[in-house]
């Protein structure tokens, strides 16, 4: 929002976004579901994500990611599909 990593992101042809960063239900989610109104696929790794307050934070990767991302996933997780598919977006959320 307010950045051409929209318009970026279109002209090289990426789908599917990987998020990971601070802060876990404010920007990290925010920025995740802006993502998802623009179309596209969301991978949230849940051991890469921080917040300020440990409620803070189990509320964004118990609740909100799961219910609009496509995927959560610890890093493992994800290298590991990256490594024997060379993709991500089996369309599931992993416990």
């Amino acid at each position: 929002m307010g950045t051409n990593l929209e318009a970026k992101l279109k002209t090289r042809g990426i789908e599917k976004v990987i998020f990971a960063g601070i802060t876990s239900q404010t920007c990290v989610e925010g920025t995740g579901r802006h993502a998802l109104e623009a179309g596209y696929h969301l991978t949230f790794l849940r051991d890469a994500v921080a917040e300020f307050t440990d409620e803070a934070h189990r509320a964004a990767i118990d609740i909100s990611y799961p219910t609009f991302g496509h995927e959560v996933l610890t890093v493992d997780e994800f290298l590991l599909l990256v490594r024997t598919s060379g993709t991500v977006g089996a369309s599931r959320v992993a416990s």
